[in-house]
């Protein structure tokens, strides 16, 4: 696969923003990281050799890292999976704040026993898959590569998330031109020798049949990628049949689009080649016609359809950042929306295990929002997911008919606070499954009135689950005895208003109550 690359050295990052997130729709983008970014971050030394930040006020130190480095990955690193290096393994504190903040992963450089040193004690710090090593070999002959790697160790090797071996500068070290063969020749077992056998590449090259094998050897059982090499869509294509991805300049949309009719083209006008087109030649499919099956679902992971892909059409729709698939009726590109209204933000598009489908994760619009020509949301029929009870509960807010409750939720937020509170409750008193399955689904249904309330969506819920899946700091988790306290007083203070009003609606029974507590021998 490609990982697009894109270089990190202005003071000013948030500029990179919409570019990171346009190039990690077909996957992971690569942030090359430079001295000057380190700097503005104020870890690194400053031009002329004064002590850094941290060594002159360690907490200034801790809490500039979470604004600045924090804010700047939180901005870029939430919807797209980020891996940002070349980064020094001895900042450790820098790293946990990256990987905290939701960098997929931070990529060191080893060329040293020290280096290895380093990135092997960050690796006790920090899970250890969320580190790669950057290897830089004297040259592209499979024997240097597969030595580079090897001296990580294998200690090393098991535990890093990946091994990035940095061809820059290596004379003969280039992708373009080695193209994958037809689908047939990657059906079976012997898929990846078959791709090897046909590259053109000299005899001892890293991209030789036995430089191939031998590079993922001593990887073992680390991913390897290469960067610092040539390649164009063709060549990304071949590497990836032979398991290897690739870390390279990557054209934006406009490039994209640019290039689109030339798959063969090295860069395009944006500087790069295109991740649409790399995505193409990755897929694989067994069919005469040579199109791709493609599963088109929402950001919940619900399945709306499924249609076919063309390696034209793939191009498009990450070019244009829409569902653009292929019509074997017509015969030709198939925009969905073009004349029905229903467009597709595309916002992701995956290959499956073996290459040969593929998963488009969009945002599907149209009054109401449907995928199929029926008008449902789904070619299966209705969607009874929960993102169905999100949807209706957005209408209500829009357009409620008369006596709705969810109105009246939405009108009354004192009554929503309380029921959320009192819904709670409730479920931590359950006992069996069904019991703790209903009160459960009372919980989402008021928790999800007060998210459309406030323009919060279950695509931003399970955002935030995932982010947090990827924290390293952990809080402890305790209770908030404030909160609790809050909350008893809240309850407290309904009892006594409902005491108060059944006191003025019968004063003679609010009496006798009374009467009775008070007498002898009553608690």
């Amino acid at each position: 696969m490609l990982f697009p690359k894109v270089a990190l050295s202005s003071t000013a990052p948030e500029a990179l923003a919409s570019t990171i997130s346009e190039l990690g729709v077909c996957g992971p983008v690569f942030v090359e990281l430079s001295a000057e970014w380190l700097t503005y971050v104020g870890k690194a030394p400053p031009p002329g050799g004064a002590a850094s930040a941290e060594e002159e006020d360690p907490k200034a130190a801790a809490a500039a890292l979470t604004k600045t480095a924090g804010k700047w990955a939180r901005e870029h690193c939430r919807s797209v999976d980020c891996i940002v290096g070349p980064f020094p393994a001895t900042q450790r504190a820098l790293a946990a704040v990256m990987l905290d903040a939701g960098v997929l992963r931070l990529a060191c450089v080893v060329s040293t026993p020290e280096e290895a040193g380093a990135l092997a004690t960050l690796a006790d710090e920090v899970p250890s898959h969320r580190l790669a090593a950057i290897v830089r070999p004297a040259d592209a002959s499979a024997e240097a590569a597969a030595a580079a790697v090897a001296a990580l160790g294998p200690d090393l090797i098991g535990r890093l998330g990946g091994i990035i071996v940095d061809l820059a500068g290596a004379d003969g070290a280039t992708l373009a031109g080695l193209a994958p063969e037809s689908p047939a020749a990657f059906a079976g077992d012997g898929a990846t020798a078959a791709a090897a056998s046909a590259a053109p590449a000299s005899r001892g090259s890293v991209f030789s049949t036995a430089g191939v094998r031998g590079l993922r050897q001593a990887a073992k059982p680390s991913a390897v990628a290469v960067m610092g090499v040539s390649a164009d869509a063709p060549g990304v294509g071949w590497a990836h049949r032979v398991h290897l991805d690739v870390v390279a300049a990557a054209a934006t949309r406009e490039g994209s689009a640019a290039t689109a009719a030339d798959p063969t083209a090295a860069s395009g006008p944006r500087g790069g080649i295109s991740p649409g087109l790399c995505l193409a030649m990755c897929s694989r499919s067994d069919r005469p016609d040579g199109l791709v099956t493609t599963v088109v679902a929402d950001e919940l992971g619900v399945a709306l359809g499924l249609v076919y892909s063309s390696a034209e059409s793939i191009a498009a729709a990450v070019a244009e950042g829409r569902g653009v698939y292929w019509s074997r009726s017509r015969g030709g590109l198939w925009r969905k929306g073009e004349s029905s209204g229903m467009i597709q933000t595309l916002v992701r598009c995956r290959l499956d295990c073996d290459s040969d489908a593929l998963l488009f994760t969009v945002r599907q619009a149209g009054s109401p929002p449907s995928f199929c020509h029926l008008l449902t949301r789904t070619c299966w029929g209705d969607d009874t997911s929960i993102g169905s009870l999100q949807r209706i509960l957005q209408s209500r807010l829009e357009a409620a008919p008369a006596g709705s409750y969810t109105k009246r939720l939405f009108e009354d937020p004192e009554l929503l606070r309380a029921k959320l509170l009192e819904e709670a409750q409730e479920l931590s008193e359950t006992e069996t499954p069904d019991h703790a399955a209903a009160e459960t689904a009372d919980v989402i249904y008021f928790a999800m009135v007060a998210a459309v309330a406030r323009g919060a969506s279950l695509e931003d819920v399970q955002n935030h689950l995932h982010w947090r899946s990827r924290k390293v700091k952990r809080r402890p988790g305790n209770s908030k005895p404030e909160r609790i306290q809050a909350a008893a007083e809240f309850f407290a203070a309904k009892a006594a208003s409902a005491k108060a009003a059944a006191s003025e609606a019968d004063p003679a029974a609010a009496a006798a109550a009374a009467a009775a507590a008070a007498a002898p021998g009553k608690a």
